[in-house]
C-alpha cells in the first residue's frame, strides 16, 4: 500500500509513521528496517526494546497519549492503531486534527468509545461489527473515506480501516471540526472538546492502567530464594525418599513428594497474599523453577535431569532450544549435597561461570 502511494505521490523519500500503544514495537522495527522512519508510543517500556538493533529512522518511547491538541504529529504521515485499545476511536480524530495530509491505519480490537467501555450491540450484528461500524462512522465523521479491509493475520479481530483520503477540501476543515466536536460531544456525556478549559478533548477520558504483574515473576529475589531453599529441605527430607544410580556410578538422591498443602503451610500468610497479588499462588512459582522442581497431581518433588527427556511430556523442545544451552547456572550443581545428576557434557545448564556460554 505504501509503495503504490510513493508512486501516485511520487514521494522523494518513504513514509513516516507513528505506531500508537506500538507494545513490544516489532511492527515498528520491521518498517523501520525497510527505510520508513517511526515513532513507537506506549505506555510501558518493554524489554525487548533494547535488544532491537539501533537504527537512525526508529524511536520507541514510553509515553501516555491522552487526545488532546498536545497530541498531535503533524510531521508523520500515517498514524497506526494496532490493537490500540482505548486510543482506537481517536485515531481518526488525532489523524483530522493533525495535518489535512495525515493518514490512519486502525486495527480494533478490544472495543472502547471515547471515554469508557463500548456496550452497544445492535440485534442482528455481533458486537465486534456493531463497534467495526461506531469506528467507521468515527472515520467518516472526520471527513475520510473510510476503506475497510481484512488482514491475513492469524486472529478473528482482523478487519482494519484505512483513511488516506478525505471527503472534504481543506478550505472546509473547520466545518469538520465542529462535526468532530458534535460527535465526540453526543458520545461523552455531553463533554464538548469546544468548551474544555485545557487543551484536553474529554475530562472523562482514562489512559489504560498499568499492566498487573502475572504468574508471580516479579516476586522478591529474597523471598523466591527463601521458598525455594525451604521446599528443597522438604522434599529432601520427606518420607520415602529415593535416589538413584547416575552414569558415573555416583548415588543422587531425588527426596520424596511433598504435598502442595503441605507446602503452602510452610510460608506467612503475607508471604503467600504477596504472591496472590502477582496472579499467582505457591504452585505458580514452584511451576516457574522449572529447571529445580516437577509439580504434578496436587505435589511437589525434584526433577530428574538423568531420565532421558524429562520435560517431553510437558513441553515441546523449541526449534531455537540449543541457543539457550550453558546460558544459565544449573542450580542443583550449585546447591544439591550431591551435585548434578549428569555430567558437565550432557547437562544443558552450566557447571559453573567457566561453563558458561559466551554471547
Amino acid at each position: 500500500m505504501w509503495e503504490d502511494e510513493q508512486r501516485q505521490l511520487k514521494f522523494d523519500v518513504k513514509q513516516s509513521f507513528v505506531d500508537l500503544g506500538c507494545g513490544n514495537g516489532l511492527l515498528v522495527y520491521i518498517l523501520c528496517s525497510e527505510g520508513y522512519r517511526g515513532l513507537g508510543l506506549d505506555i510501558r517500556k518493554r524489554k525487548i526494546w533494547d535488544t532491537y538493533p539501533p537504527l537512525p529512522q526508529m524511536k520507541l518511547e514510553e509515553k501516555n497519549i491522552t487526545p488532546s491538541d498536545e497530541s498531535l504529529f503533524p510531521e508523520y504521515n500515517w498514524l497506526i492503531g494496532n490493537h490500540s485499545d482505548e486510543l482506537t476511536p481517536w485515531i481518526p480524530v488525532i489523524a483530522a486534527k493533525s495535518s489535512f495530509t495525515t493518514r490512519f491505519l486502525v486495527l480494533p480490537c478490544c472495543p472502547h468509545d471515547f471515554d469508557k467501555k463500548f456496550n452497544k450491540k445492535v440485534s442482528g450484528e455481533s458486537q465486534y461489527r456493531t463497534y467495526l461500524n461506531f469506528v467507521k462512522k468515527v472515520g467518516q465523521t472526520c471527513g475520510f473515506v473510510m476503506e475497510e479491509d481484512a488482514l491475513r493475520i492469524p486472529s478473528t479481530k482482523r478487519i482494519c480501516f484505512i483513511g488516506k483520503s478525505r471527503t472534504y477540501e481543506k478550505s472546509e476543515e473547520e466545518a469538520i471540526y465542529t462535526d468532530i466536536h458534535d460527535l465526540i460531544a453526543s458520545q461523552c456525556d455531553g463533554m464538548d472538546m469546544a468548551v474544555n478549559n485545557d487543551s484536553s478533548w474529554s475530562k472523562k477520558f482514562q489512559v489504560r492502567g498499568e499492566e498487573k504483574v502475572r504468574n508471580c515473576t516479579q516476586v522478591d529475589l529474597v523471598v523466591r530464594e527463601n521458598i525455594i531453599t525451604t521446599v528443597f529441605t522438604a522434599i529432601m527430607k520427606a518420607d520415602q525418599e529415593q535416589s538413584i544410580e547416575t552414569e558415573t556410578g555416583q548415588i543422587w538422591h531425588t527426596g520424596g513428594t511433598v504435598p502442595l498443602t503441605d507446602v503452602s503451610q510452610m510460608f506467612a500468610r503475607d508471604t503467600l497474599t504477596e504472591l496472590k497479588s502477582q496472579h499467582g499462588g505457591i504452585q505458580t512459582l514452584l511451576r516457574n523453577q522449572f529447571q529445580i522442581f516437577e509439580v504434578r497431581g496436587g505435589v511437589v518433588k525434584l526433577r530428574n535431569w538423568s531420565q532421558e527427556n524429562p520435560c517431553s511430556r510437558y513441553k515441546k523442545p523449541r526449534k531455537d532450544s540449543r541457543d539457550f544451552i550453558k546460558t544459565k547456572l544449573c542450580w542443583f550443581h550449585d546447591h544439591h549435597p550431591d551435585g548434578c545428576p549428569l555430567t558437565l557434557e550432557k547437562c544443558q545448564f552450566a557447571h559453573g561461570i567457566q561453563d558458561m556460554k559466551k554471547t
